[in-house]
This record gives C-alpha cells, sequence and structure tokens, in this order.
C-alpha cells in the first residue's frame, strides 16, 4: 500500500455510509456475494445447509431442484472502530432458475461486485511559512460513489449412479458499471490576531474529478463429487477477461480521456471443500479459498492502491429439523460457522476473524424459504492509528418456487 494512501487515512475526520480502511483501495469494497445458508456456515463458496446443498449462487447444485425457484437476499451493515461507524443496507442478489433437461439447470442473476459510498474529509495539515510567507492550511474531501455490477447466466450438470454423483456448474458474469471520485482542495492562508487566535483566508480551492466506466467478463466453474450420499469433495476456480476501463478526469485546469484494456486472463478465485453429512438432518464442513489480487493499472485504482490478496479457512455445521406431520412447515435448519482469513497487503499482512449464525424455515410443501444469517467479526486495519474494525452483517434471504414448466395431458 502506497505511502499517499497511508497518509490519508492516518488523518480521515469525518466518514460516512459503508466503509472500511482495508477497503479504499482497488475499486472499493469487492463483495463476495453468498447466499444466506452459505454466509451462515462461516462464510463458505460451496457448502451450506440446504437440503442437497442446492444454493442458486453455486452454478453446479443448480440441477437439484426440480422446481423454477426466484430468490432475493439483502443485508444491513455496520463497521466500527475507535474513529468512526458506519450503518448501511445493501442489496445481495436477485436470481431466477430452472430445472432444464435431466439432471440440468439453468439460473439468470445480477448481484453486485464491488462497492464505494464513502464521504470522508482529512485533517487539515500546515505547510510552514517563512520570513516572507505566512504559513498555509490545507484540507481535502472525499466522495466516492458508484461500483461494477454482476449478470450472471450459469449452467449446471450431474451424473448420477447409485453410490456417486458428479455435478460440474459454469457461470459466466458480465461485469459492468461506473465509479465517481470527487475530490476537493482548499488552501487557507493561517493569520493570528492580537489574542493569538487562528484565522484562515481562503486562498483557492481546486477541484478534482474522476470517471470510471467499467466492462469486464468473469468465468466460474465449480465441480462436486457426492459418494454415498455422505461424503462431498467441491472444487471452484473462477478467472477475470478482458477487464476494460473508460478513464475521464477534470480538473479546472485541463481534462484528459484515457482507456485501459487487462485482456490476461487473470485468477480471481480459488476454492477447495469437504462436507461430512452424516444423515438428512446433520452436517459439518471445511473450506479453503484464495481470494487473488488482480494486476490493473495504477493509474485507475482508488489512490493508486492495489487490493489485497486473502486467503482464508472456513468450517462450520448444520442441523436441520424436518416436521413429519403435513402442517405450515417442512423444516427448520440452524448453522454456525467461523472463518479466519489473512489479508494480504504488499507489505503488511492483516488478521479477520467471525462466526455466523443462521436459521431457515421451509414451508408450503418445500416450495419456499427464509433465511436469516448474522455474522460478527473483528479485522486489523491498515492505518496504524486504528488498531481494528470491529463489524456485524445481517442477511435475509426469500426462496420462492413452484413448478412452472411441468407438462399436463389433454383429458
Amino acid at each position: 500500500m502506497n505511502t499517499y494512501i497511508i497518509t490519508i487515512l492516518t488523518s480521515i475526520s469525518v466518514l460516512y455510509s459503508q466503509f472500511s480502511t482495508n477497503n479504499l483501495n482497488g475499486f472499493g469494497n469487492d463483495e463476495d456475494v453468498l447466499s444466506t445458508v452459505s454466509e451462515s456456515m462461516g462464510q463458505m463458496w460451496m457448502n451450506n445447509s440446504n437440503e442437497n446443498n442446492w444454493d442458486p449462487l453455486l452454478a453446479s447444485s443448480i440441477f437439484n431442484s426440480d422446481l423454477t425457484r426466484i430468490c432475493v437476499g439483502s443485508s444491513i451493515r455496520s463497521v466500527k472502530s475507535e474513529s468512526y461507524k458506519s450503518l448501511d443496507h445493501m442489496f445481495e442478489f436477485i436470481n431466477f432458475s430452472f430445472p432444464f433437461r435431466n439432471n440440468m439447470g439453468i439460473s439468470i442473476g445480477l448481484s453486485p461486485s464491488t462497492t464505494t459510498n464513502y464521504i470522508f474529509n482529512e485533517v487539515p495539515s500546515i505547510i510552514g511559512g517563512t520570513e516572507y510567507s505566512s504559513p498555509i492550511s490545507s484540507e481535502s474531501s472525499h466522495v466516492i460513489e458508484g461500483g461494477i455490477s454482476k449478470l450472471s447466466l450459469a449452467l449446471s450438470k450431474a451424473i448420477l449412479n447409485k453410490k456417486t454423483t458428479f455435478a460440474i456448474g459454469l457461470k459466466w458474469n458480465i461485469l459492468f458499471g461506473n465509479q465517481e471520485v470527487n475530490s476537493t482542495s482548499r488552501l487557507s492562508q493561517i493569520s493570528y490576531d492580537q489574542q493569538g487566535n487562528q484565522n484562515l483566508t481562503l486562498i483557492e480551492t481546486v477541484y478534482d474529478d474522476t470517471y470510471n466506466h467499467f466492462n469486464a467478463y468473469h468465468y466460474e466453474f465449480d465441480s462436486r463429487v457426492t459418494f454415498n450420499n455422505k461424503n462431498n469433495f467441491s472444487f471452484l476456480i473462477s478467472l477475470l477477461d478482458n477487464f476494460k476501463v473508460d478513464n475521464n478526469k477534470v480538473t479546472q485546469l485541463f481534462s484528459s480521456s484515457n482507456s485501459y484494456l487487462v485482456d490476461k486472463a487473470q485468477l480471481d478465485r480459488l476454492g477447495i471443500g469437504y462436507m461430512y453429512n452424516a444423515n438428512n438432518q446433520f452436517g459439518v464442513a471445511v473450506e479453503f479459498h484464495l481470494k487473488n489480487s488482480i494486476n490493473y493499472p495504477e493509474e485507475i485504482l482508488l489512490f493508486r492502491s492495489k487490493s489485497p490478496s486473502r486467503i482464508s479457512f472456513h468450517n462450520g455445521l448444520y442441523k436441520r429439523f424436518n416436521n413429519i406431520k403435513s402442517g405450515s412447515w417442512n423444516s427448520i435448519n440452524l448453522s454456525m460457522g467461523y472463518n479466519y482469513k489473512i489479508i494480504k497487503f504488499t507489505n503488511q499482512n492483516l488478521r479477520d476473524i467471525s462466526i455466523s449464525l443462521g436459521g431457515g424455515i421451509l414451508f408450503n410443501e418445500s416450495k419456499n424459504n427464509l433465511d436469516i444469517s448474522f455474522t460478527i467479526g473483528v479485522s486489523e486495519s491498515i492505518v496504524e492509528a486504528i488498531s481494528y474494525e470491529s463489524y456485524y452483517k445481517l442477511n435475509v434471504a426469500i426462496f420462492s418456487g413452484d413448478q412452472w414448466f411441468k407438462q399436463r395431458r389433454r383429458k
């Protein structure tokens, strides 16, 4: 992380909306959008508490439902440190999936990829005067808005036999969006009256605006092998390709336009996992994740600061209570997990630890789900003046399904 961004972060005085000092780089908060049932098991990518491990955001699992489903998720997030506190409501995802032929499924979805909504002021800095000039006060403020969205198309296929199930999933993501960074710098001359009180006389105000327009492709492949309906081994890999940014900068003195293209495919995510299902009512899972730092041109990154890579370990379990009587509900899922993450900046490694709890209810002849998860954690901060940040995240998701394409015979 470069010296300039460390200087800015050390002097932050006012913060609003969604903010973490560890996310003020790259293109902002790099979202790993998860379904609620995966979030509650320690923020897993490939395993969850649903029956048959069905997940609207995991391509290889889509074939596991014979229902056409619409799924919507949102969250409330909070970050707190010694210097600031933020609270924000976020849209997580909307997804539409349906079965296709035998043991196949298709889904279409929309979710955020990166988000920024930061407003902060720097504490004024003093430029010392000389015998011929007065000292100068310099103060800057920044407003950063926008982000990158992800439109997804996924295909799922499974090969089944008596003891083994092999499933694969392919997901093609189209990334698009805009980001705007407005910076204002004020230079004031410092003078003192006879009582020693400081007076500021504004000399100049400088405006610096940056606009980014994004387009890219993101490819994801995941697979799962299940033995005897108990042992599940899973794998996931994703690549980013053809990342294009149209960059425009406007100041009071000049304007410029440039286009940047990263046309070499780069590793984005890699994950491996294992789940053991003791029966249809209890299971435990572990996963290992790598989130790679993409090699973007430095000129287009927030404060020319590269996003960190992340290595993490996840562990979770679930317990399912089935209702054998016909009634208003079919099953209740309870789950919990934890996540240990190492955030790897250029010259420093930070730790992030969190625990998650969740619950869900399946009702209306197993066609509808209501799921809630709660994650609380603490993360070390890149800023030396801030020892750590504490955070929590509340997720709510609703899944609704029916057999839309069921064939009916004529009487």
